[in-house]
């Protein structure tokens, strides 16, 4: 058990998180019968885009399917044309933001907090319940999860960096990739998250008018 904290183990930090992922996730996602109604939803959602080559308008029996954006039946829909219409493709997006999002939390954490803090975040990020069953469940809030974090950590960085209109530019972009997949959420969590971050810090950050337009 005390060799995961070793130095050896936080040395290879990413690796040892993936293989921990890996572990937990792979088997279950692989071989669990598909979750009723949500799973047969949005993969018969998916499945319809592939089957009719429409990436715009997600369809189920026919019917046009508007309650949420398309984005995340589009991936879902590439990974089916790769490995089959099976649940292991319908969750494969799940598992790829989960450890993409891992990779960048840790990546941002090792900057500030060296190589022991990105393995604790990553430890944590990857053990933690609900991460790990949104992880390998066939929807799109893991999607929408990792979208929000980078947006949420380019916010962080630009907040530091106000002269860095990358930096903004890439909040955006994630928080609109995190507005196709789930809409309003995708701008209401994070802007929430900002206002609370403000009180609490009491920090004082002026954001300017060509910030916000874009």
């Amino acid at each position: 058990m005390f060799c995961i904290f070793s130095d050896k183990a936080k040395k290879h930090g990413f690796r040892n998180v993936l293989i921990l992922v890996l572990f937990l996730l792979i088997v279950p996602a692989l071989f669990r019968p598909l979750h009723s109604p949500d799973e047969g939803r949005y993969g018969e959602a998916s499945r319809d885009v592939l089957a009719n080559n429409n990436w715009f308008v997600p369809h189920i029996n026919g019917i046009p399917h508007l309650t949420k954006p398309p984005l995340y039946y589009d991936l879902v829909a590439l990974s089916f044309s790769v490995f089959g219409v099976n649940g292991f493709a319908l969750r494969l997006v799940s598992l790829i933001s989960f450890l993409i999002l891992l990779y960048f939390t840790m990546a941002w954490t090792k900057k500030r907090e060296g190589k022991t803090g990105a393995f604790l975040t990553g430890l944590i990020g990857a053990t933690m319940i609900q991460s790990a069953v949104t992880a390998e469940f066939g929807d799109l809030n893991m999607l929408m999860c990792l979208w929000i974090t980078l947006g949420m950590l380019c916010f962080f960085n630009a907040l530091e960096n106000p002269g860095r209109k990358r930096t903004w530019l890439g909040a955006w972009i994630f928080l609109a990739l995190a507005f196709l997949t789930k809409g309003p959420p995708a701008f209401i969590i994070p802007l929430g998250s900002i206002v609370l971050y403000r009180i609490i810090t009491r920090r004082k950050f002026a954001i300017s008018f060509s910030m916000w337009f874009w």
